[in-house]
């Protein structure tokens, strides 16, 4: 039996993350800065997180009522309770009842990114849930309570010298609760977390890391996600015939 330093296993991973992230970024693609951010992030959480947890790029949120939230950077979100029946086209829509997360993309935290990532949020915490019962060990079909999913910003620089200061304090206090943010990456100056009383940051050389582990903390509290609705979702594919009243020609006949 031996002991070992938590930092070193800690400062290993964080600088995996920054290479991987790194790489994502210099790979030449046909499109935009903001993309290569996305898709150097989604490799990171896939990296990260463990199996359970599906992690998706550019997917609408969808409820029971055909409402959509805005188009999500980044989703992570239940495999096991969404389907893949819901597709339109080449758009894939994800059932609110299964997301864990939404996360934006953005290349500099400043005002207007952290408003727009709180609205894209709220976009999706406005949906109405529809969970549907599940089976558990005991043999009972249980409906499991909603869960509201995290929302984050993610980015590679900040516009502020002091990126989580009073600027980015005043910006985050400006929001609706609908569109609260819980935590977020500025990948060159730290990581963000928010609590019920403060805001908790750690610094560029730790940033990926941290934020890895402080989403993984909250994706456990939220425990499971509860299971769909299917039949709410489909429910224009059914005819309802009424089976209680008697045919007239029959009672004619009587």
């Amino acid at each position: 039996m031996y002991d070992i330093d938590l930092r070193d296993v800690f400062a290993n991973r964080q600088e995996e993350l920054r290479v991987r992230l790194a790489r994502a970024r210099s790979l030449p693609h046909p499109t935009s800065a903001g993309d290569e951010g996305e898709e150097g992030w989604t490799e990171v959480l896939r990296d990260f997180l463990p199996r359970r947890y599906d992690v998706a790029r550019h997917r609408f949120v969808i409820d029971a009522e055909g409402r959509v939230s805005q188009q999500q950077d980044i989703v992570i979100y239940d495999g096991q309770f969404a389907p893949t029946f819901l597709v339109l086209g080449e758009t894939q829509f994800i059932p609110v009842e299964s997301v864990y997360a939404v996360l934006e993309v953005k290349t500099t935290m400043n005002r207007e990114t952290v408003v727009y990532a709180g609205e894209k949020a709220a976009s999706v915490r406005r949906l109405t849930h529809s969970p549907g019962k599940v089976l558990i060990y005991t043999g009972e079909l249980v409906e499991r309570a909603p869960i509201r999913p995290i929302a984050g910003l993610l980015c590679h620089d900040s516009d502020w010298a002091d990126p989580f200061g009073e600027h980015f304090a005043d910006a985050l206090a400006g929001l609706s609760d609908d569109a609260r943010l819980d935590m977020g990456c500025v990948a060159l100056k730290g990581a963000f977390s928010v609590g019920v009383d403060a805001v908790v940051s750690a610094d560029t050389d730790r940033a990926l890391i941290a934020f890895c582990v402080a989403l993984f903390d909250l994706l456990q509290k939220l425990g499971n996600a509860p299971g769909i609705d299917a039949i709410k979702y489909g429910k224009e594919l059914w005819s309802h015939h009424d089976t209680s009243a008697t045919d007239s020609s029959d009672a004619a006949d009587d």
